[in-house]
């Protein structure tokens, strides 16, 4: 059994379980960073979506801040399952977990989101797959954070994201891992 510890809102200081190996969860350093980037205030009230959940570090820690609504989709039963008794165990009632292979969920389901938090396996293509219907999902001034690995096959093309009407706000680089920010800005509207 694997462990990660969380660091934000109501499930600070909480050890989070996953069985799973091959999962790679985002580390803790960047998770508070990105929460630093986004700010509390972009947290609270917002309906958030973590694609590629796999621990759903990420979807426990924005409804611990205070998240409105938290959809964490990932196409792995086992990790689903632990997501799920995570969220029953630390007494978050805003956290939906969904099982879904990435791209039915976006083309399937229709809610609109303010912040998108993407995390595929590095040396994947779906980050190309997705960019233009991760912003049919994104509300205007909504926010999408992906992690990639710079050097890897899959790793994030901004010039996709670009045509899909995305602007690119902010990118960091973490060791190998880099996060990039994106704003669905005014008038681009899905």
């Amino acid at each position: 059994m694997n462990e990660i510890r969380l660091t934000q809102g109501l499930v600070r200081g909480r050890r989070l379980r996953f069985a799973r190996q091959g999962i790679r969860p985002t580390p803790q350093k960047i998770r508070q960073a990105i929460f630093s980037i986004l700010g509390p205030s972009s947290i609270s009230g917002a309906c958030v979506l973590e694609l590629c959940a796999g621990s759903g570090a990420f979807s426990l820690e924005a409804a611990g801040l205070g998240a409105k609504e938290v959809v964490s989709v990932d196409m792995d039963r086992d990790s689903t399952q632990h997501i799920h008794q995570a969220a029953e165990r630390f007494a978050l009632t805003n956290v939906k977990v969904l099982k879904s292979d990435v791209t039915s969920f976006l083309k399937s389901d229709n809610r609109l989101f303010d912040i998108i938090f993407v995390d595929p396996p590095y040396h994947c293509l779906l980050l190309a797959e997705i960019a233009p219907l991760v912003r049919m999902r994104l509300n205007v001034g909504g926010v999408l954070i992906c992690e990639d690995d710079p050097k890897a096959d899959g790793a994030l093309d901004l010039i996709l994201y670009a045509e899909a009407g995305l602007k690119l706000v902010k990118r960091k680089q973490y060791g190998r891992t880099r996060i990039t920010f994106f704003e669905n800005a005014e008038g681009m509207t899905p």
